[in-house]
C-alpha cells in the first residue's frame, strides 16, 4: 500500500450514468501534482458507497480549508483505498 502526501490542489466530480467519479489533484503546488480517484459505481453496497460518499465529502472539505492529507492507494494505483486528514 502506498501513501501520497500534500494538498489538494483542485477537484472534479463528474456524475457518469450510474457511476460517480471525484478527481483529486494532489501536491505541494498547482503546477507539481498527482491525480488520484474514487469511483463509485451504482453495484457498491449502499455501506461501501456512503463510505466513498464520506471520503469525498472529507477531501473537500480538506481542499477548501488548505489542509494537507495523505491518501493511501495501491501500489501503481490512483484510486484512494483511504485518507488521513493531518493537523493544521
Amino acid at each position: 500500500m502506498a501513501q501520497t502526501a500534500g494538498l489538494i490542489q483542485k477537484l472534479s466530480v463528474i456524475p457518469l450514468s450510474n457511476t460517480s467519479l471525484a478527481c483529486f489533484w494532489v501536491g505541494p503546488h498547482p503546477t507539481s501534482t498527482e491525480l488520484f480517484f474514487i469511483l463509485r459505481p451504482g453495484s457498491d453496497s449502499a455501506s461501501f458507497g456512503a463510505f466513498k460518499n464520506s471520503m469525498v465529502d472529507a477531501l473537500t472539505a480538506a481542499y477548501v480549508t488548505r489542509q494537507e492529507v495523505t491518501l493511501s492507494h495501491g501500489d501503481g494505483s490512483a484510486e484512494i483505498d483511504s485518507l488521513r486528514l493531518e493537523p493544521s
